[in-house]
């Protein structure tokens, strides 16, 4: 009785957990979507210059014509990278060049990415039970969820370009979803959906190519199971998908600086490490050890389905695997040439998830609904083999888990990067040349001066709301805001500046609201009543500490100014803190430097 007693209150606790499921798959959207809002910055990074590139090559030769859509169609390193392209000059149209856009744009496909494995968890369960609910479900769905929405691939949802890698991911599950689905209802709706998804998929990097290997793989697989009318329904596939490969390697070159490695050792260890890194984030041989046994374990439940006839059913999460496996073998062999390190990186991992993701969609229909008449199935009816596989996906789940909050650790270190950028853009035209030369594409220091000069002629990005010069910014921002006078010690002393030949700049800076102890909103540097730009509100954790106040996180400041531009005799440098409460703000104590008219540089605090 007291056994029966037991099993009927977890079955009252899963029933009450029940009335929320509509609701609990909820969870990993809004992280996702606060992730982005809090981690992203609106600053234009890495491969985001060679878009200011073609933007300003749209607007100067019109943007509906032939030479356009050669432009939107040509290389960018090995990929064709066409509808990431118009969607994101599309966006930065409308909106001034906003990549944070770019970034929600990127969290709507994984929400779509989502959404097709919460589909197919409903359908399985549908087909199985007759019931399209139960919280046993739900867990497997929500395990999707974090899986989608983890923040080990911060790379992919913080930088806007990624709309490029992750449109080639998104458009490729979903075309082996609807070739699911056309096998499973012979429907041509579904063939037609499958085949229009590959295409983009195709045209959106190169690894969404290999969408159409893994369909052609699948097919083969169902044909080996004794489906013979696969032979007809594949044909469509393959002449679309010959099409795709000639229409993306004609005239493509293969880019001078990405070796192709054909070392077998090399290329194994890379792939494995790059499976593996989403469970632990940095490069180690337990990495390689984890993307061994995710191989491994996937291996062995593709001999259970053949074991079980259950091809039909799993084709969805076995082309995930499929194709999370395909895309990273061809990263292998195009940056294993560049160094084992390069298997760590953060955007090759949402390939990795969509591993996992198979194999917990597997493990759902293997173990999960094997009984077809149970409503709520609890880990004790499922049988000792079935426990094992469980077990082992819970141990890839808390490695997962952890791989997430590593992911996090690294987007404050990626934010606080971006952010110092901002200040270097803002005020280029009295930064050092190892400074304004941002990215590899800007071949010289010209180069990036144009770039930065593009974005201010079109009032892009950080210029967007500029109406005055670079970088000075008009006195009238602070009409209307109160002075507060303030005698405590700030971190903006004569210490905090150095010099070169040609800039004086900041060290160890940073400032403090002493009134709200809170952060501050904007900081900007006055020089002899001028106001600039700074990058603010970076990262600064020794600064909490010795205060003890969390607050104080992020209070860091980093400024720049050409000693060209000084005037001879004295200059006056101090901080203007805008306060929180965005009504007040306080100056900080007066540096005067003083240049002389060879050049020469000295200090002195204003007393």
């Amino acid at each position: 009785m007291q056994e029966l007693s037991f099993k009927n209150k977890l079955n009252k606790i899963l029933e009450n957990i029940s009335i929320y499921n509509k609701y609990l798959w909820l969870l990993p959207i809004l992280y996702g979507i606060i992730f982005v809002a809090i981690y992203g910055v609106n600053v234009i990074f890495w491969d985001e210059w060679d878009l200011v590139r073609l933007y300003d090559y749209f607007e100067q030769n019109g943007w509906f014509n032939i030479s356009s859509i050669k432009m939107l169609f040509s290389q960018h390193n090995e990929h064709r990278i066409l509808f990431p392209r118009l969607i994101m000059l599309i966006s930065h149209k409308l909106t001034h060049f906003n990549v944070k856009i770019c970034m929600f744009i990127t969290q709507m496909m994984v929400i779509a990415v989502y959404g097709t494995c919460i589909r197919y968890f409903k359908k399985q369960r549908e087909i199985c039970t007759g019931s399209s609910d139960d919280f046993v479900m739900i867990l497997f769905v929500l395990l999707s969820g974090i899986a989608c929405f983890s923040s080990t691939q911060y790379e992919n949802f913080l930088w806007g370009f990624q709309v490029t890698f992750y449109m080639g991911i998104f458009a490729a599950v979903m075309s082996i979803y609807y070739f699911y689905t056309y096998i499973l209802y012979n429907s041509e709706k579904y063939v037609i959906l499958s085949l229009v998804f590959g295409f983009i998929a195709s045209f959106s990097c190169l690894q969404g190519l290999a969408v159409w290997l893994v369909i052609i793989i699948l097919a083969i697989i169902c044909l080996i199971s004794g489906n013979k009318s696969i032979i007809k329904k594949i044909i469509p596939y393959i002449l679309i998908g010959l099409v795709c490969f000639f229409l993306y390697f004609y005239k493509w070159k293969l880019p001078a600086y990405r070796p192709i490695t054909k070392m077998f050792l090399l290329l194994t260890e890379f792939f494995l490490s790059s499976l593996g890194s989403m469970y632990t984030g940095v490069y180690s041989r337990l990495t390689v050890l984890f993307g061994g046994i995710t191989v491994l374990f996937s291996g062995i439940l593709l001999l259970l389905i053949f074991n079980r006839k259950l091809i039909k059913e799993t084709l969805f999460p076995v082309g995930l695997i499929g194709f999370s496996y395909a895309g990273l073998f061809l990263i292998s062999v195009g940056r294993a040439g560049l160094g084992i390190g390069w298997s760590n990186a953060s955007r090759y991992r949402s390939l990795s998830i969509l591993s996992y993701i198979g194999i917990v969609m597997i493990i759902y229909q293997l173990f999960i609904l094997k009984n077809k008449n149970e409503k709520i199935i609890t880990f004790a009816k499922i049988k000792i083999t079935g426990r094992v596989f469980v077990l082992i996906m819970a141990v890839l789940t808390i490695l997962l888990l952890l791989g997430n909050f590593k992911g996090l650790s690294m987007s404050k270190v990626n934010s606080n990067y971006i952010k110092e950028k901002m200040g270097i853009i803002q005020n280029y035209e009295n930064q050092p040349i190892e400074k304004i030369k941002l990215w590899d594409t800007m071949n010289t220091y010209e180069d990036a001066y144009t770039l930065i000069t593009k974005l201010k002629k079109y009032k892009l990005n950080v210029f967007s709301n500029v109406n005055s010069s670079y970088s000075e910014i008009p006195n009238i921002r602070l009409n209307g805001l109160k002075r507060i006078e303030l005698n405590q010690y700030v971190g903006i002393q004569q210490h905090s500046f150095l010099w070169d030949n040609n800039f004086v700049y900041t060290g160890d800076a940073w400032a403090i609201d002493y009134i709200s102890q809170k952060e501050y909103t904007q900081i900007y540097m006055n020089v002899n009543n001028k106001l600039y730009r700074t990058a603010d509100q970076l990262f600064s954790p020794d600064v909490a500490k010795a205060f003890k106040n969390n607050h104080y996180k992020n209070v860091r400041l980093s400024f720049s100014f050409s000693i060209s531009n000084l005037n001879i005799g004295e200059n006056l440098f101090s901080a203007i803190v805008i306060l929180n409460d965005g009504l007040s703000y306080y100056e900080t104590v007066l540096i005067k430097i003083y240049k002389d008219e060879n050049g020469g540089i000295s200090f002195e605090r204003n007393q």
